[in-house]
């Protein structure tokens, strides 16, 4: 491998995705390994970004010893926070650090957005497959996201990632060390919560609407636009914890509590990081005297799964596994 590609890798900008070529060869792509970046294949210094240093000491071996088989390396990265960190220069210089060392070929796909192109969702392996992979014989994915265990985190976005592409999947201790790892996760099948006949919803209308969102990621926007699109500001009241203004106006008002369970919140927050219908927006907890005081006349809204606004990419990233 050239200096010159250690020190000048092909950078490609598109659709928040940011494509490094390391002298990679995208000719021949039959066998493919697939990494995470931060405490996978190095380990993650919060208040140093671009410090380099190996996950574990056998990974530089492992990695030449791949690269010998005929395996072409790439790495999967999400890094949603690095424009809004200035962090984007700093991974850029670990990245290249990282390179210099282990002088092997590499294409680095880093997600900034969220959309498509966000683990769990698939939007990066299918741009491997559609544009040089279309004949991979084999491939797996190793990731250190993939649920509660010793010495890590409790996010499940990596493993999710590897089976929502049906890809065989290896936590870093595996793979590296050889330690076998417990990973499971249940999975969640949003389509079972659409309206039928036996599972539905029909709003009550009023001079006002009050809507309360017990978590984050409630949906409470989505709510009012789907069933009280005529509403104006004026008349929609969202976690108000305001008690004097619900007694003002509580004999012609309803009172509506969006509180689902945690699956349900964690495929929510999922498909709105994964499916480009990410905002920023802020989030006001709802007051527990405020849900004490109405506890008689809040109506409790069920989950329900409405695609019909969704494009054909949207429903498919719905149906991902998602977190």
């Amino acid at each position: 491998m050239s200096m010159e590609n250690l020190l000048t890798p092909i950078i490609t900008y598109f659709d928040h995705l940011m494509i490094l070529d390391y002298g990679f060869d995208k000719q021949n792509l039959k066998k493919v390994a697939l990494f995470d970046l931060d405490s996978t294949l190095l380990k993650l210094f919060a208040n140093d970004i671009s410090k380099f240093e190996y996950m574990y000491p056998p990974i530089p071996e492992k990695l030449r010893n791949l690269h010998d088989d005929g395996y072409k390396l790439i790495i999967v990265s999400n890094q949603s926070l690095a424009i809004e960190n200035n962090e984007l220069e700093l991974i850029k210089l670990k990245l290249q650090k990282f390179i210099l060392d282990i002088k092997l070929p590499f294409l680095i796909f880093i997600s900034l957005g969220r959309n498509k192109y966000r683990k769990p969702s698939i939007g990066i392996y299918e741009y491997i497959r559609n544009n040089y992979g279309s004949n991979i014989e084999d491939i797996f994915y190793v990731g250190d996201a993939a649920g509660p265990r010793l010495n890590s985190y409790s996010a499940y976005s990596d493993i999710k990632f590897a089976y929502n592409c049906q890809i065989k999947f290896y936590t870093p201790e595996e793979y590296f060390l050889g330690v076998k790892n417990y990973k499971q996760f249940k999975i969640f099948d949003v389509t079972k919560f659409k309206q039928r006949s036996d599972y539905y919803f029909e709003p009550i209308k009023s001079e006002n609407i009050f809507v309360f969102g017990t978590k984050k990621y409630s949906g409470v926007t989505f709510f009012i636009k789907k069933y009280f699109p005529e509403y104006t500001e004026d008349n929609i009241y969202i976690n108000c914890h305001d008690i004097k203004l619900i007694q003002k106006f509580e004999h012609n008002s309803t009172f509506y509590l969006l509180d689902y369970s945690q699956e349900i919140l964690t495929w929510k927050k999922g498909f709105f990081y994964c499916s480009g219908l990410y905002y920023k927006k802020t989030y006001t907890p709802v007051k527990k005297h405020i849900l004490d005081y109405l506890s008689k006349k809040l109506i409790k809204v069920p989950f329900i799964y409405d695609e019909s606004g969704f494009t054909e990419e949207q429903k498919r990233i719905a149906r991902l596994q998602l977190c």
